[in-house]
C-alpha cells in the first residue's frame, strides 16, 4: 500500500513526521546509494500513551530504522516493498552465484515475476500462492504452448513454489518485511513414468543416434552420454579435464542434499562416446561448448524432436533416457544395483540391500555390459 504523505503534516525531527494526532509517524531516510527509504509506525493502540510518549518512542524507533538501513545487506524493506525488489536482492546477495541460482532466477522470471512479483510482499498470502499452484497445474500459467496443454507436474510446482518462491519470502522475513511466511503444503511426488518395451526402444534409439549423427561427433557424443544415463546438466558441464583417456573413464561432480556437499563419481567411458569425442577433439574447457558462443550449450530440443519423430518414441525426453536405461538393464537380467550405479545413485533402498555404499564405477561397468548386450540383439 502506498504511503499517503499528506496525512503526515507535523514535523517532529529530522526524518520524522507525524499525523495531527501524533499517534502515527512516518520515517524517511536516505541510504548510502542515495535511495530514499520510508517506514510508517502506528502507536494508536498503545493505551495510556500521550503525545510525549509517542514522540519519544518514535525517535527510538527511527534510530533503529536508520541503523537497519545502513547495515542491511539488501537495503531496508517494509511490508510495502514489492516481492520483485526483495527477490532481486535475494538472488544477488544471499545466494552463491552457481548454475542452480541461475536456474532459480530463470524460474522466478518465468512464473513469479509478472504476477506475484508486482505485489507488496505482505500481500503474497497463502491464498495467492495456492492460486499460483492451481494456475501451474491446469496450464493457465506456463512457459510454452506444450506445457500449457498438459499443465505443470507436481514436481515442477514444488520447484517453483517450494524451492524458489518460499526462500524469497523467508529472506523477506529475515529482513523484517513480513512477520510470517505462508505455510505451503508441498505436493506429493508424481507417479514414476511407466516404461514399456524398454529393450526395443533402447535398440531403436541407439541405431537412430548412431546413424543420424554418423558425421556429427558433437551430437553423437552428446546423445550417447544421455543414452548411457547422464543427466543433461552433467553432459552440459562436462570438461575435458574430467576425461581420463588412459583409464577409459570420466568424472562427474554432483552436489546433492541440503548441505550441497560436492562429490566426484567415476564412470566407464563407453566406446561410442570415446570414439565420438576423439573425432570431436575438444582441446580444453567444456567438451560441448557452443560453437557460436563458446559457452555451455542450450538444451538440444530441436535435435531431440527429430529423434523422437524418427523413432516413434513419443514420450522421449532427455530425462526419459534414464528411465529407459534402468528398466532395460533390469529387464535383461541386470541388478538394481548395477542400474542405480549407471545412473549415479548412491543411496537408494534397493542399493542398501546389497551394499552399504555403492562403487559407481564398478557397478556401472556391470550395467554397461548388460546394455551392450541389448544393443547387439538383432
Amino acid at each position: 500500500m502506498a504511503i499517503d504523505y499528506k496525512q503526515f503534516s507535523e514535523s517532529v525531527d529530522t526524518g520524522i513526521k507525524a499525523t495531527k494526532s501524533y499517534t502515527k509517524f512516518m520515517f524517511m531516510y536516505y541510504n548510502e546509494e542515495g535511495k530514499r527509504k520510508t517506514k510508517v509506525v502506528n502507536y494508536a493502540k498503545k493505551k495510556g500513551w500521550n503525545k510525549k510518549d509517542c514522540i519519544k518512542q518514535a525517535r527510538k524507533d527511527y534510530d533503529k530504522f536508520t541503523e537497519s538501513v545502513d547495515t542491511a545487506t539488501g537495503g531496508n524493506y517494509t511490508s510495502d516493498t514489492k516481492l520483485n525488489v526483495i527477490a532481486e536482492d535475494y538472488f544477488k546477495l544471499d545466494r552463491k552465484q552457481t548454475k542452480w541460482t541461475e536456474e532459480l532466477k530463470r524460474i522466478y522470471t518465468l512464473y513469479i515475476e509478472k504476477g506475484l512479483g508486482k505485489q507488496s510482499v505482505d500481500k503474497v498470502t497463502l491464498n495467492k500462492i495456492n492460486q499460483l499452484k492451481v494456475d501451474l497445474l491446469d496450464g493457465t500459467l506456463s512457459a510454452s504452448k506444450k506445457t500449457a496443454a498438459k499443465g505443470a507436474s507436481n514436481r515442477q510446482v514444488n520447484k517453483i513454489i517450494v524451492q524458489c518462491l518460499i526462500p524469497v519470502l523467508k529472506y523477506a522475513k529475515d529482513n523484517g518485511a513480513i512477520q510470517n511466511v505462508p505455510t505451503f503444503k508441498k505436493l506429493e511426488q508424481d507417479d514414476k513414468k511407466e516404461v514399456t518395451n524398454a529393450k526395443e526402444k533402447i535398440q531403436v534409439l541407439y541405431k537412430e543416434i548412431m546413424t543420424r549423427y554418423a558425421d556429427q561427433p558433437y551430437y553423437r557424443a552428446m546423445f550417447m552420454l544421455l543414452f548411457y544415463g547422464r543427466r543433461w546438466g552433467e553432459v552440459r558441464d562436462l570438461h575435458t579435464g574430467d576425461i581420463d583417456w588412459q583409464k577409459g573413464t570420466y568424472n562427474i561432480t554432483v552436489s546433492k542434499g541440503a548441505s550441497g556437499k560436492k562429490r566426484k563419481q567415476t564412470f566407464p567411458l563407453p566406446v561410442e562416446v570415446a570414439t565420438s569425442l576423439q573425432e570431436l577433439t575438444p582441446d580444453t574447457g567444456l567438451v560441448f561448448a557452443s560453437p557460436k558462443t563458446g559457452k555451455a550449450p542450450w538444451t538440444p530440443k530441436k535435435q531431440l524432436a527429430k529423434i523422437k519423430t524418427a523413432t516413434g518414441v513419443e514420450e522421449l525426453t532427455i530425462h526419459y533416457f534414464r528411465h529407459l536405461l534402468a528398466t532395460a538393464v533390469m529387464e535383461e537380467g541386470g541388478t538394481a544395483v548395477a542400474a542405480a550405479a549407471m545412473l549415479g545413485h548412491t543411496n537408494t533402498q534397493t542399493t542398501e540391500r546389497y551394499y552399504a555404499t555403492l562403487d559407481t564405477q564398478k557397478g556401472a561397468e556391470k550395467g554397461l555390459g548388460q546394455l551392450e548386450h541389448i544393443i547387439d540383439i538383432d
